[in-house]
């Protein structure tokens, strides 16, 4: 990101917080910086989010701007979706649309959706290519350890320009 370079933070605050019960909500840090005369507060690095019972309910990665590198969900009955950011470049024009406007950096990530069996091993259900948030592309749909079914959404703008070889290595 260009514009990344032309900012640099000026203060990093780790923050927990907690449930009434005690337990610990979330975990972030949050990352300023400034502009103009104003600050701009972005999440970076870990953030993790917990369920009233203190287990991981879901944990992500991000750069300092706050846009997602990694993240992992934690779903019931040992359900898991891993997601890893495989394209994030800014088309903003100015910093100032770059700060303002997340829609000018669009991210393009590969997710993984998994299951535990008997043994509690995670075992891989879906893979496939998400352009902002939304399924593009090819989806494959695993039984056993092998591909049952394909299934194909809109391929995004983004998702196009990208060697699909990078995609679904």
């Amino acid at each position: 990101m260009f514009y990344s370079k032309k900012l640099k933070p000026v203060k990093s605050e780790k923050i927990t917080e907690k449930y009434k019960n005690g337990k610990i909500k979330s975990t972030y840090t949050l990352t300023t910086f400034n502009f103009k005369e104003n600050e701009y507060e972005f999440y970076s690095g870990k953030f993790i989010e917990y369920k009233k019972n203190g287990k991981k309910s879901y944990e992500r990665t991000m750069d300092l701007f706050g846009s997602l590198l990694n993240s992992v969900t934690y779903l019931c009955c040992g359900m898991i979706i891993k997601s890893e950011t495989i394209d994030l470049d800014t088309t903003a024009k100015s910093l100032e649309e770059f700060l303002f406007g997340r829609k000018s950096t669009p991210i393009i990530t590969l997710e993984k959706e998994f299951y535990k069996n008997d043994n509690n091993e995670l075992i891989l259900w879906k893979k496939g290519i998400l352009v902002n948030g939304k399924k593009s592309g090819i989806w494959e749909i695993y039984e056993d350890g092998k591909i049952k079914k394909k299934k194909k959404y809109k391929n995004r703008d983004k998702y196009k320009k990208i060697e699909k070889s990078l995609m679904l290595k």
